[in-house]
């Protein structure tokens, strides 16, 4: 039998029983488990509720169509508009992968939902682009698939 020791409060008790040890442990880390669970503090140490992840807008890029040498046609369609509401939206192009409506040139055209259709004017002869439709909202910019076209 195992040996318990009264403390003099009269109210804990001691114990050198390992089976005792484990169950109060195995307890206890099943009480904290399940405070980090559904506090959402489970994961990487953090220290509030974990947030949504933001559903920004989802567009498809058109294909580029009547290239000349110093313009061309593209556009988009907006699938959704995510969580937010579309506030501008377009296509951007360059001659570097990846463009953005902030550090390439791009359309304007406008805001909400659809498909839209824009005109890309100033290109060079001869030179390939990298072009993209983009959307905007209030939550952030969504983008389309990155479309290559080389002017003649």
């Amino acid at each position: 039998m195992a040996k318990r020791d009264l403390h003099p409060d009269n109210k804990t008790f001691t114990s050198n029983s390992p089976i005792l040890t484990l169950k109060y442990h195995l307890i206890l880390a099943i009480f904290i488990s399940t405070i980090l669970i559904l506090t959402g503090c489970a994961k990487y140490g953090q220290t509030g509720p974990v947030s949504p992840l933001i559903n920004f807008p989802n567009i498809e890029t058109t294909a580029v169509y009547n290239i000349t040498q110093t313009t061309a046609t593209s556009g988009g369609s907006i699938i959704s508009q995510g969580e937010g509401i579309i506030t501008a939206k377009g296509v951007c192009w360059d001659i570097v992968q990846n463009p953005t409506q902030f550090s390439s040139p791009h359309t304007d055209n406008g805001n909400g939902t659809g498909t839209f259709t824009s005109s890309i004017t100033g290109l060079s002869p001869n030179t390939q682009y990298y072009l993209r439709a983009y959307a905007t909202s209030d939550k952030g910019t969504g983008f389309g698939a990155q479309i290559t076209f080389t002017t003649k």
